[in-house]
This record gives C-alpha cells, structure tokens and sequence, in this order.
C-alpha cells in the first residue's frame, strides 16, 4: 500500500459519496491505474483534511495569523493535489503501459520466433517480465487455468478493453498476434511478428517526436518562469528585507519561497511529464542478482546499510541547528522596542564565523539526502548502462552470426570465428568475454546449451540483459535447423533488434537539447545563483552597517548636536529595525536551493526517463551531491571576500 492508498482509506472518517460525476471519474480512473482505494474513500478522505486545514486556521490564527494562514494555504495545495491525484497516477500509468507494450511485444515475438504458442509466449513474458501488461498477463493466465474463461481469445477481448485506454496500439498489436495461428509457414510467422514490431516501434518514435516538438516551448519556458526567474528574483530579497519589509511579512516572502513556489513548480512539471507517450526507462535489472537491496550498497562483496552514511553526513549540519537554535532563544530574550540591543544582535550574526556555521545546514542536508538517493541507485545505474552497451552491441554480433551461418558453419565455429572477428568490427568490447566464456565452456566439453545457459557456468549468467537473453534461446535452440534457415534466422532477429536500439538513440537524440538546458540548471545554474544569494546579502547587510558606522563617526568627530536624530534617520532609511537575522535567511536560501535542485533534476530524469524511479533517484542524488559541494564552496569564497572588503571598515560591536 503506497501513501496515498493509505491516506485515502485511513482519513475517511466519515463516508461521503462524490456527486455523480465526479464519482463516475473516479471509478473510471481506479479501473485503470488499479488504486487499492474507492471514490467514496477518496472524497471522504479529501473533505476531512479540507474541514480540518479551517479548523486549524481558525485555532492557530488566535496565536499567530502568518503561521495559520501559511499552514492553511500549504494544506489546501495538498488538499487539492490527493484530490487530483488518482486522475494524475492514471496519466503514469499510461505512460508505463505505453512504454512496456514496446517490450512486451520484442519479447513475444522473440518467442513466437521460436515457439509460435501465443499463450506460450505470454506465459513467458507473465515469468520474467514486471510491470502493468505483465500483471495482467498473468491474471488472465489465472483466470484461464480456473475456467472463468474457456479460450484464450475470449480473456485476450477482456482484458484488451482496459488495455485499449491505457495503450491502443498494443490492443492492435495483440488482436494480430492472435492470427499466428492460421499461419501456416515459418516464412509467414516471421513476416507478420517483424511487420508488428515494426509498426509498434515506429509508432513509438512518432509520438515521441510529436511529444518533443511540443516540449520544447513549455519546458523553456518552465525553466525561465518557474526555475530561473525564480532565483534570479530572490537576488533581491536582501534589497527586499530592507526597504519592503515594512508593508510585507518576510515570513510570507520566505513561505512563498521555500513551501508554494517549489509545490506548484513540480505540479507543473508533473503535469507536463504525464503527457510523455513513450520514454524507454532503464533496462530490466530482475536478472541481474549481483545488485543490493533497497537502502543497502555493495562495497566488495559484502552489502552494507546506506543509513550510516546518511547519518553521518547529516550530522554535519549540527552546527548550524545549534547556531540557529541559540539566536532563537536569544532573540525571545530581546525587549520589544530595544532597538540597540536588537541592531547589536543582527550586527553579531552577520560576522563571518557565523556565516560559515550556517552553510553546514545545506552542506549536511544536501548531502545526506543527495547520499539516500545517489546510493540507492548509482549501482543499478552501473550495471544498467553496461546492459545497455550491450544490447546497443548485440545486433552486429548476431548480424556476424548470419554472415557465418550463411557459409555454412557449424554454429560452435560460428562463436570462435565471430570472436577472432571481434575486434576487427570495432567494437567495444564488453561482449569479448561473453565470447571467449562460451568458447572455453565449449572447450570444456560442456555441450552448446550448456555453455550458454547453464546455472552454474553458463556464460550468459555475466549478462543480465532479457533482450539477449531471449535472442540467444532463439538462436541457440534453432541449430536442429541447419546453418542456412538459422542464418535467415539470425538476419531477422539481428534486424528487429537494432530497430529497438535505433529508435532508443533517436529519441535520445532528441531529447538531448532539452536535456542539457535542464542539467546545466539543475547542477551550475542553481547552486550559483543561490551562493550569490547568500553572498549578496552578506554584502548588503556588512555595507549598511559600514554606512551607518560612518555616519555616527562623523556625527561624533563633529560633535554634531542632531547625532541621535541622524541615528534614527539612519534607521528609518535603511529599515534596520526591520532587518531579518543573517542566519534565518541563509537557512531559507539553503533549503531553497536544495528543493529548486530536486525538482530540476526530477524534470531532467522524467523528461529522458518517464517515471524510472532509478534513473529519477540517480540525476537527484548526482545533481544534489555535486550542486551541494560547488554552493558551499563558493559561498565560502564569497563571503570571506565580503568580510575582507568590509571588514576594516565595521567595528567590533555596534551600538546605537
């Protein structure tokens, strides 16, 4: 159960159905994405957290109006968000179904190549397959063994109108698939699994070049209005904090900043991402056993926790919790109305030495949550990409294989060949071993089936990838054919597989434009931009304390009768009485800066990606750790060179 399942069946008090319509949509989309909750749950759950943001405004605002007010405008944004959400979890879903129907139909047609039995072939993809189609696959293998359905046909119709709303292509191409049957030669069976494949894929890269055409403009625009602008305006937050204050709460400028302006620029981004057709995500890792679990990484051969490192690097921020804790405290022991004794505080809290305390709360939290999600995926990514070089590889093996086959070899002459061959063919390398691991089995005295696939010493079991996987079962298990028909075999297998590849570089390859614009944002644009922040206001606040300085050293140097009515002037000017403690806006722009790397990352993974959690976590965890380390550094540079210009000219305390 997710958090939002239990949200929904936990907080419905009290059972309230939705007026007709929207209880007709709600059920609609609870088909579809197979939330584990009703509509009445739903609408309970969402009037319940409605009534009770009222009821806590109306208790809050008795002590503090900008704390309640703030809290009830952050709650009804999640309010109005678990209320969207089911219809929003439906656009993901078909996301996911569109982008595995691609899969799940290379991988029938893998086997329908091998062993023309539909219902063969989707038991196999039900075994080794996970996701949306491969569920269903298997419960409509569950309700066929239990006789809810007498034939195959008649479940495939079924299931194909919830199928037929998440991925209509996929409907057609399954309503085809089922034709294999009355064909009658292998020439005919291979013909109609390429033509589908083919189809399936072109359609593929046409909605994701319609879908990239689209994005272009929104994601500019996007990146301007609700990214960058964002940054570049709170550069005036220092000038703001003196001269606005006055009419605006900082409080609600530094709530717009760190809580509504970041919740409503990843719902945009969200929005936006749910219309993505297609996205290939990261290649099947389930036959990869070499990985960690969740929340552990492999160091050696040992799997250690990933908590120890998360703690550690939190506990980096304790200085600046404390530090912050002490200027509260201090603050509360501050008189209304002492205004020198407040200045005096202010004028301590900027000093450099706090400064740098304060930039160990971004330091610790950016990298403890940066750590979560780099630890948890970096490993997976890893093996992830090498699948991927080898399945960009594979083609031109099995190609060479046909070219060899076509001369009548043998197929155990074929793999030492294609090995000797390897280099010449230029490629990378990292199938040399899968060759060479065949060839010694072979030498062994292991049989061909047996060199590949075997448990223990198969040398398929270094390569974790479905895709060869699958096409080597074909190859291998079709040798009985004779090297001719397996050579046609192979001439097949390796052109719809380097259709699969050409359409993943395609799309990347258009996406790649968008993609730099967001990662340069997402790892030096807002790091920059909020280590300038923080400097500016070092700066701004270091040079009014100078002016005001040199005005009462003037004013004392001429003995000036007026000094304490150029003091005030001097306060009122500059709205010093107003002024926000150094340390409280270097925590807002801390966060700030973390949450506005998050969702630019999360942009820049969904956009290449779709919804892969491990690609999602990877570009968080990297941007983070990197963005984090650059922040720090630079403002550390800054503000001693703040403190270096200012410095000779501020004293060591400040007395009005």
């Amino acid at each position: 159960m997710n958090f939002f399942e239990f949200f929904y069946n936990t907080f419905s008090l009290f059972k309230i159905d939705p007026p007709g319509k929207l209880k007709k949509i709600y059920n609609f989309n609870l088909w579809l994405n197979k939330l584990e909750t009703t509509s009445t749950n739903i609408f309970s759950s969402v009037l319940f957290l409605l009534i009770l943001s009222f009821i806590l405004y109306f208790i809050l605002s008795l002590i503090s109006f900008q704390f309640a007010f703030s809290l009830l405008i952050a709650l009804l944004i999640i309010d109005f968000y678990l209320a969207y959400f089911p219809i929003f979890y439906t656009k993901i879903v078909k996301i996911a179904a569109t982008s595995e129907s691609v899969w799940v139909t290379l991988y029938l047609v893998l086997y329908l190549k091998r062993n023309p039995n539909l219902e063969k072939a989707i038991q196999y993809v039900a075994y080794y397959m996970k996701g949306i189609i491969a569920t269903d696959f298997k419960k409509l293998l569950y309700d066929l063994e239990n006789k809810r359905f007498r034939i195959l046909e008649e479940a495939l119709e079924y299931y194909a109108i919830r199928w037929f709303y998440l991925s209509p292509d996929f409907v057609y191409i399954m309503s085809h698939l089922l034709n294999i049957k009355y064909r009658r030669t292998e020439e005919e069976i291979n013909a109609l699994l390429d033509r589908l494949l083919s189809w399936i894929l072109k359609k593929a890269y046409q909605k994701s070049y319609e879908y990239v055409e689209k994005l272009k403009q929104p994601a500019v625009a996007i990146t301007s209005f609700l990214i960058v602008l964002p940054i570049v305006s709170i550069l005036m937050l220092p000038i703001m904090s003196v001269f606005l204050l006055n009419n605006v709460s900082f409080y609600f400028i530094a709530f717009g900043y760190i809580i509504i302006l970041p919740i409503l620029t990843f719902l945009v981004i969200q929005n936006l991402l749910s219309q993505n057709p297609f996205a290939f995500s990261t290649p099947d890792l389930s036959l990869a056993k070499d990985l960690p679990k969740k929340n552990r990484v492999k160091i050696g051969n040992k799997e250690v926790s990933i908590f120890p490192f998360i703690i550690l690097f939190a506990t980096l921020s304790i200085p600046a919790i404390y530090h912050l804790a002490q200027i509260s405290i201090k603050l509360l022991y501050i008189p209304e109305g002492a205004l020198s004794t407040y200045l005096n505080f202010i004028f301590q809290d900027r000093s450099v030495i706090n400064a740098l305390i304060m930039l160990t709360l971004p330091l610790g939290i950016g990298l403890s949550i940066g750590s979560y999600f780099y630890l948890n995926s970096f490993q997976k990514v890893k093996r992830a990409n090498e699948i991927e070089e080898m399945e960009f590889e594979f083609p031109v093996i099995v190609y060479e294989f046909a070219s060899l086959l076509e001369d009548g070899y043998p197929m155990e002459i074929v793999l030492e060949k294609t090995y000797q061959n390897y280099k010449i063919i230029k490629l990378s390398g990292i199938l040399e071993n899968f060759l060479k691991l065949t060839i010694f089995n072979l030498r062994k005295g292991l049989n061909l089936i047996q060199s590949i696939f075997d448990k223990n010493y198969g040398s398929i079991n270094y390569y974790p990838s479905k895709i060869i996987y699958e096409t080597l079962q074909l190859i291998i298990y079709s040798t009985n054919k004779g090297p001719k028909v397996l050579s046609q075999i192979c001439y097949n297998v390796s052109k719809n597989l380097e259709q699969v590849v050409d359409i993943r570089i395609q799309v990347r390859r258009m996406l790649d434009e968008v993609i730099g614009l967001l990662d340069n944002v997402s790892k030096s644009i807002v790091p920059f931009m909020s280590s300038l922040v923080t400097i500016f206001n070092s700066a701004i606040i270091s040079m009014l304390f100078a002016i005001a300085y040199f005005f009462q050293t003037i004013s004392a140097a001429f003995g000036l009768s007026g000094a304490a009515d150029l003091s005030q002037l001097i306060i009122s000017t500059f709205n010093l009485a107003n002024l926000i403690p150094p340390s409280y806006f270097q925590a807002i722009i801390g966060i700030f800066f973390i949450e506005f790397v998050i969702i630019t990352s999360f942009f820049t993974a969904g956009i290449k990606y779709g919804f892969d959690e491990t690609m999602i976590y990877y570009y968080i965890g990297r941007n983070l750790i990197v963005g984090t380390i650059f922040y720090v550094i630079f403002s550390t540079l800054g503000l001693i060179a703040v403190n270096t210009i200012f410095g000779p000219y501020i004293p060591t305390s400040f007395q009005i």
